[in-house]
């Protein structure tokens, strides 16, 4: 998907990749110490859905801008909900 906006770019097409997972990582570690606090298992799962729904809305919509900065920020907030 990067590399078809963004010929030549193979390089900051991987950093995308390892900002996805990075944020999943501390979103994974965040939710996790959240619902062994709260145990609010059925709604942390509903929110991390709607999360993901809207971020991979916003992702696709953001490859098309042209920029790639942005393209790295809507990653890694589709990262963090996504883990």
């Amino acid at each position: 998907m990067i590399i078809d906006q963004y010929p030549g770019e193979e390089v900051n097409a991987g950093r995308i990749g390892l900002t996805i997972v990075v944020a999943g990582m501390v979103g994974s570690l965040i939710c996790g110490v959240w619902l062994d606090r709260t145990k609010t298992y059925k709604q942390t799962t509903l929110a991390v859905y709607i999360l993901t729904l809207v971020g991979m809305v916003v992702y696709a919509a953001t490859l098309k801008q042209g920029k790639l900065w942005v393209v790295f920020i809507t990653a890694g907030s589709l990262g963090y909900s996504y883990f």
